[in-house]
């Protein structure tokens, strides 16, 4: 309860409405929007970023097969921690519990912390 309680009480105003928005993906970094940065830096959401398996797209690439991208050089998706899951859960009871989900093949992904 005192996690809880201590994460609300650092939220913004469109903090509440970021988390019950669901999971987000961004093409490029600089479309992640602040609150969704907040709530990385709260606990209650993570940045997961692809696996780079062909480069060939990528402008001007140095990029190996199999090298991730960082995250302030491409997008990716935003996906709810346990706790935010569980947050979104206790504030929104009425939303199922894959609403708003987005569904990642992790074998071709990478957690960024």
């Amino acid at each position: 309860m005192k996690i809880f309680a201590e994460v609300i009480n650092r939220f913004l105003p469109g903090d509440y409405e970021s988390i019950a928005d669901g999971e987000k993906e961004f093409k490029s970094y600089g479309d992640v929007s602040e609150s969704i940065l907040r709530l990385a830096s709260l606990g209650l959401m993570q940045k997961i970023s692809r696996i780079v398996t062909d480069a060939s797209g990528l402008e001007q690439s140095q990029f190996q097969s199999g090298i991730v991208i960082l995250p302030y050089e491409n997008g990716g998706v935003f996906k709810y921690t346990s706790l935010g899951l569980k947050l979104r859960t206790i504030l929104f009871p009425e939303m199922g519990a894959n609403s708003g989900m987005i569904e990642l093949d992790y074998s071709k992904t990478i957690n960024m912390v």
